[in-house]
């Protein structure tokens, strides 16, 4: 059985307290019935058992469960149950020893390799320090037997850690797997939902649906100058259909209007920089797509909307969102202006250089339109 990460510690604890409870009523209940007559001692034993695992589990409920340290806790108290259920051995079982190999094992469901490295290693030295002071080994009586014995049970505790270390690896691949394919498919619902508004924009505003296509160009061609950002494809892609359905909410006659806007046609203009925050929500996948289409209107100089942001409080997804916008815009032609030539537009945005946008920005967008490498260094000097 695979434990999900974040009830794991709660669901391995209870159920080892509740499989222990059920051994001890059973054995005591056996010889009982079989007129075995069990020593105060042994009861207690029993009894002190089924106490540790109900305390350990009481203790992880209410102490420990959704603090920072969580896992490292829930790793101490199961390596102390089963070290209390071994030196207690209520059972006076010879090979209670074993049950110590269960821990690695159950060390893994936590799928964290840091978790396992460090309680794995304090496993096998409070292991090692158990083989020492087990000197009940069946009758053994020469030195060179009980040291051959005691090597015997440490290759089985590596032979565990490893088997553990296995189990982590699987189940953490298996883990990111499904996370992944989750966000993939989190990704197509959100496209499909956008595309069906694409239809819709382009009757509104006479604007074709190959903006998408050429925004979505010339912000990943971009984005190759900024490699530590890591901007993904499927990010710039989303990035594009967003800004273009953003339009959606604007009244139609604004996109036939030739005069200049009024204050609260312009405050309703600023609406579509929140859209897509609206749209995906709090979603963390998609937090920097929100970001970037929330801020593609602010500026370098802090003019900007709808917050006002300025300098490196802007994302540099939102820059070349920005960039990418305004150049398209002045080459396109308008109800109230014909569009602009490339040079007159890139005469543009070279005026805006350190004012609206970032020089990086501005160095990386002109690289891209003159078409030159993206190694080429476009930091600005």
């Amino acid at each position: 059985m695979i434990f999900k990460k974040e009830n794991t510690g709660e669901k391995i604890l209870i159920s080892l307290a509740l499989f222990f409870t059920l051994v001890s009523v059973i054995t005591v209940s056996v010889q009982l019935m079989a007129g075995h007559s069990l020593t105060l001692i042994t009861m207690i034993a029993y009894l002190q058992c089924m106490l540790f695992y109900w305390g350990g589990y009481l203790l992880y409920t209410f102490y420990i469960k959704g603090r920072e340290s969580e896992a490292h806790g829930h790793s101490f108290i199961m390596l102390a149950l089963f070290l209390l259920t071994v030196f207690n051995n209520p059972f006076h079982y010879s090979e209670m020893w074993i049950s110590l190999l269960l821990f690695p094992l159950l060390l893994a469901l936590h799928y964290n390799v840091k978790i396992y490295y460090i309680w794995g290693a304090l496993f096998i030295i409070f292991y090692k320090l158990f083989l020492l002071y087990d000197t009940d080994f069946n009758g053994i009586s020469s030195a060179a037997e009980f040291t051959a014995a005691n090597l015997d049970r440490l290759v089985y505790g590596i032979a565990v850690l490893f088997i553990g270390f296995f189990i982590i690896q699987g189940t953490e691949k298996k883990r990111l797997e499904a996370l992944e394919e989750n966000e993939r498919q989190k990704r197509v619902h959100l496209m499909s939902l956008l595309h069906a508004l694409v239809p819709v924009v382009e009757t509104k505003t006479q604007i074709t649906r190959e903006e998408i296509a050429q925004s979505s160009d010339l912000m990943l061609k971009m984005s190759h100058y900024f490699p530590e950002e890591r901007i993904q494809r499927w990010e710039v892609e989303l990035l594009a259909v967003i800004h273009f359905v953003s339009r959606v909410q604007w009244p139609d006659y604004l996109f036939e209007k030739e005069e200049r806007l009024t204050d609260i046609e312009f405050e309703v203009v600023k609406q579509h920089c929140v859209m897509g925050r609206d749209i995906i929500g709090e979603d963390a996948a998609f937090s920097r797509i929100r970001t970037a289409a929330e801020q593609h209107h602010e500026r370098i100089d802090g003019k900007g909307y709808p917050y006002g942001l300025g300098g490196e409080e802007i994302a540099v997804l939102s820059q070349i969102l920005g960039i990418t916008e305004a150049y398209l815009a002045m080459t396109t032609s308008r109800a109230y202006r014909e569009a602009l030539s490339c040079e007159e537009a890139l005469g543009q945005i070279r005026k805006e250089k350190g004012g609206t946008f970032d020089p990086n920005v501005v160095n990386a967008f002109l690289k891209v339109m003159s078409g030159k490498s993206s190694q080429t260094d476009v930091k600005a000097s």
